[in-house]
């Protein structure tokens, strides 16, 4: 009865323009909260599916946690279904276990290889070097000659490596 006092429109048998103009008037929640933050309805839905999902012990582990959560985290949470992964991966986020609980939820799903670390700066040292216009590569070689000669020759940290070429 509350309801069809603040909304007439949905009574039924209610149709004609009347109940048309009446129902523009009404708005959904998620259509507001796009309106509010610029986000679309879809991802304001799906964001409310997972945080439904949560318990209230999960929703306070995730408030307490010491990074911030995401939406990205929230529709990652929502997309579990096995409730024990769910809580295990939140509890390793707010422990310090994860970047963020999408991450924490992979690496619990064995989805995520280690990355050696030695691996990781090799890569991005080679990539940095390789993007690189030429006269920027001279100027590091020049720069780092005598550390690279030190390496080169075995007097640096690491195995010998020979020197296949000069540098000009």
């Amino acid at each position: 009865m509350l309801t069809l006092k603040l909304h007439p429109e949905t009574a039924p048998g209610t149709a004609g323009a009347a109940a048309r103009w009446n129902a523009t008037e009404t708005i959904s929640f998620a259509s507001y909260m796009s309106k509010v933050t610029g986000l679309t309805e879809r991802k304001i839905r799906m964001t409310i599916s997972a945080a439904d999902r949560l318990t209230k012990d999960e929703a306070r582990w995730l408030q307490n946690a010491p990074t911030k959560v995401t939406e990205q985290d929230l529709i990652a949470l929502g997309k579990e279904s096995d409730a024990r992964k769910r809580s295990q991966a939140i509890i390793a986020f707010t422990n310090g276990e994860g970047k963020s609980v999408k991450a924490a939820l992979a690496a619990r799903a064995g989805n995520t290889p280690v990355k050696d670390p030695v691996n990781e700066a090799h890569r991005g040292l080679l990539n940095a070097f390789r993007r690189a216009p030429m006269e920027a590569k001279r100027r590091f070689v020049q720069d780092m000659d005598e550390e690279l000669r030190g390496l080169m020759s075995g007097q640096g940290d690491g195995d010998v490596v020979p020197f296949v070429r000069e540098v000009q």
